[in-house]
């Protein structure tokens, strides 16, 4: 019986209304929104949250009596507070029957900035309740449209570079092709992830379910490279290998490989032309990575395929100009892609080299453990190049499942990221701590998310554009964000004795929540 337990949790949990934040941290603030009455699973154990703050010297900034975590009850109004003063936000959790609090995350207050923390609904079945960071970017008024939008950029600031950008980016494209009937890429010597291999630990496992597992597990993305392109993808991440070919007049072809053959490389770069004959203005970045140990001469085939296709119509940039350039600049002469690749002793003067791009390097299947590692690359050291975040999970042999009642596909594993955005802004405030910044997201379902909207935000925080007027009342900071207050117990803290003190958290007043707006536009009272 127990087994099914989190399912019905779930089940039961859809019948309470989930409203809307009221609002949104700002720069400069992070929010804390306890939304666990709505959760089930948290309510059938009393699950309780508790902060402690630390200053940058590890002192105790906000505790609970003896030292204890300070309470957030689940009717507390969503608090704000201030996220310059640096230190660590730690947050705990306490069940019925069990008066210890257990540390669950800790936080860099610095990199919280602009961030809501949501204790709510997990994206996971094995997890009573989630931790979500949720980022909810400002609207660029008017938002370019994605086809287009590196043009509405370079049109409204002149001066921008390409490596100011913030650039969406779409992983292992062309595996939208893969199915059940497609034929398997069996993995090369070397590979980062070997998907048969760990297929093969399964118990009761043969070659002949390989197939089935591959369609589940290894497609990232759920559509043609025009379409991404078109939601405003600008970067292409390409896994290739050269495989026998029916065509008369050739013996081989290229196609995408991630455990099954995917979509053809002449489709792409089909879809690439067709893209920059309706959009002349945008950039590319396509990044070819042949299977590792591919014979040169096949390597040479996939360039030969490139350059054909792309470079007599003089798509591709030279490396030689760098990313530094203007955009509005570049405009004036005809390169809009940026190819990277490893060179062969057949050299191309057009192709860049993979050093261009500096990867954070995380590889987890859950999403904590992947914003841990992303913020602690982002902070290492000052990067060199064009900082490439990897905004997605990878699997272990524990998540291959094809139960329905579980995580049974790479689609819904990806969606227990919950808010990327949010991700993202945490590594983007670490990145910003040694003076860099995001370039490129990299996202498996890639049109699934709002991480077009996140990038548009981005820019518009490191490079404000200049031409965007506003409003006296939107120059103002927002209400109440100069005035700090205590956030009062309910016991006065001079009643209790010196050991038993609460030192609260000092909020930054926001609007009352207690009270949302659900879509009709009247007001209901929140449940929580």
């Amino acid at each position: 019986m127990t087994r099914f337990l989190p399912a019905f949790s779930a089940f039961i949990s859809l019948l309470f209304l989930q409203l809307p934040n009221a609002y949104a941290a700002p720069d400069g603030q992070y929010c804390l929104s306890n939304r666990l009455a709505r959760v089930t699973d948290a309510l059938f154990h009393n699950t309780a949250i508790g902060i402690k703050i630390r200053d940058a010297d590890g002192s105790i900034v906000t505790s609970g009596a003896y030292g204890s975590p300070y309470h957030l009850k689940w009717q507390s109004k969503d608090i704000c507070l201030p996220s310059k003063t640096g230190g660590e936000l730690e947050i705990y959790s306490r069940e019925i029957g069990n008066n210890q609090w257990s540390l669950l995350r800790s936080y860099n207050i610095s990199w919280l900035d602009g961030i809501d923390i949501e204790f709510h609904r997990s994206g996971r079945w094995d997890e009573r309740f989630g931790i979500n960071l949720k980022h909810a970017p400002p609207k660029q008024s008017p938002t370019p449209d994605a086809d287009s939008w590196m043009e509405a950029v370079a049109r409204a600031q002149p001066d921008i570079r390409f490596d100011q950008l913030c650039i969406p980016g779409a992983h292992i494209t062309g595996t939208h092709a893969q199915n059940s009937r497609s034929q398997l890429a069996l993995p090369a010597t070397g590979e980062r992830i070997n998907y048969y291999g760990y297929l093969r630990q399964l118990p009761g496992f043969t070659p002949k379910l390989a197939k089935y597992y591959f369609s589940s597990w290894t497609k990232t993305q759920a559509r043609p490279a025009g379409d991404l392109l078109n939601l405003g993808i600008r970067y292409l991440d390409l896994n290739l290998m050269v495989v026998g070919s029916d065509d008369e007049d050739s013996h081989f072809e290229v196609v995408t490989a991630h455990g099954l053959r995917g979509a053809k490389l002449s489709s792409i770069l089909d879809d690439i032309q067709a893209f920059l004959e309706a959009n002349p203005n945008e950039f590319i970045i396509l990044d070819m990575q042949p299977r590792p140990k591919m014979p040169s001469a096949f390597v040479d085939l996939i360039y030969n395929a490139v350059e054909a296709k792309l470079g007599a119509q003089g798509l591709l940039l030279p490396p030689e100009i760098g990313t530094s350039f203007v955009l509005a600049e570049q405009l004036k002469s005809k390169g809009r892609i940026m190819a990277l690749g490893p060179q062969t002793s057949e050299r191309k003067e057009w192709m860049w080299n993979p050093d261009t791009l500096s990867h954070l390097n995380a590889e987890h299947n859950r999403s904590d453990l992947l914003r841990k590692e992303l913020a602690a690359e982002a902070a290492r050291e000052q990067r060199k190049g064009l900082v490439l975040v990897p905004l997605y999970l990878t699997p272990n042999v524990q998540d291959f499942t094809l139960n329905p009642l579980n995580i049974s596909t790479l689609e819904k594993l990806n969606k227990t990221l919950r808010w990327p955005d949010g991700i993202a802004r945490y590594t983007s405030n670490a990145l910003r701590s040694q003076g860099n910044s995001i370039n490129i997201v990299s996202m498996d379902y890639a049109d699934q998310h709002r991480i077009y909207d996140f990038c548009l935000a981005e820019m518009n925080r490191a490079h404000p554009t200049p031409t965007r007027s506003q409003s006296p009342e939107q120059n103002q900071e927002p209400e109440g964000s100069d005035q700090i207050n205590s956030y009062k117990p309910d016991t006065p803290i001079d009643e209790s004795p010196e050991d038993e003190k609460e030192y609260p958290p000092e909020v930054i007043t926001q609007p009352d929540s207690s009270s949302e707006t659900d879509s009709s536009g009247q007001t209901e009272k929140s449940d929580a």
